[in-house]
């Protein structure tokens, strides 16, 4: 794809602008992107086993009795309310879940860096070959006439 993108822009176009169709019309690089945004999302993830969990329960609950008398009648209500916050000391699974997607953010992003690098290299490896065809056809379409170097004694 980049040699599509350089090999399209004319001679006047700078590199920069060069590079920048190139990097939006290159499949790696966007594979690369996609990859490092999907695995920046397990950081969250792997961090959010280390921290508490919290849960909440409500009970409500009425009694109604009734005897032969009147005056026996009961009616009872009560409401019972728990909250529950629960961190484990230490996991080690959790621990090692949270430092290995550390790593594999790190992995992606240095790929994503290799990737880009890669690709300036060949952006600027094509940019310098257009260059140097303009030149060259340039300098067949419009040749120098050597010049004589006549020196007066």
């Amino acid at each position: 794809m980049a040699n599509c993108a350089c090999a399209t822009s004319a001679p006047g176009d700078g590199f920069l602008k060069v590079y920048e169709e190139a990097s939006a019309n290159n499949s790696q690089i966007a594979v690369s992107r996609h990859e490092f945004s999907a695995t920046k999302e397990l950081l969250p993830q792997a961090r959010a086993t280390l921290l508490p969990s919290l849960s909440a329960e409500s009970v409500f609950s009425q009694t109604s009795t009734s005897g032969v008398q009147q005056s026996t009648d009961t009616q009872r209500a009560g409401a019972v309310y728990k909250v529950y916050l629960t961190q484990p000391l230490f996991r080690a699974d959790r621990w090692y879940g949270y430092t290995g997607a550390q790593k594999k953010l790190d992995q992606a992003l240095l790929k994503l860096l290799a990737d880009e690098q890669d690709l300036i290299m060949k952006a600027a490896e094509h940019y310098v070959a257009v260059l140097q065809a303009h030149d060259d056809l340039s300098s067949q379409n419009h040749p120098r006439v050597p010049r004589v170097n006549s020196t007066v004694c």
